[in-house]
């Protein structure tokens, strides 16, 4: 990848006025503004806990678990948590 940025010669392609008004088109296009974000973060996780407990242990964590000596999710969130 280096090397690709380096033979694409930025240079010739990034003068301050382009630069500039490529900020100020992220800046007026972002889609990551908090407001937003707060609204996807809701439709993705504000949905109840069916479907969370039918793909979580029975604490319900939300991580990976540790496998090595486990066989069941919920033993192997223990023993994450045992290593933690």
């Amino acid at each position: 990848m280096v090397a690709r940025v380096f033979r694409a010669d930025l240079k010739k392609e990034l003068t301050p006025w382009t630069d500039a008004l490529r900020m100020l088109e992220a800046r007026l296009r972002n889609l990551q503004r908090p407001g937003r974000t707060f609204r996807i973060g809701r439709h993705h996780y504000d949905i109840g806990d069916d479907l969370f407990s039918r793909m979580l242990d029975r604490r319900m964590i939300y991580s990976c678990a540790y496998w090595k000596d486990a066989s069941t999710l919920d033993e192997a969130q223990e023993a994450k948590l045992d290593l933690v």
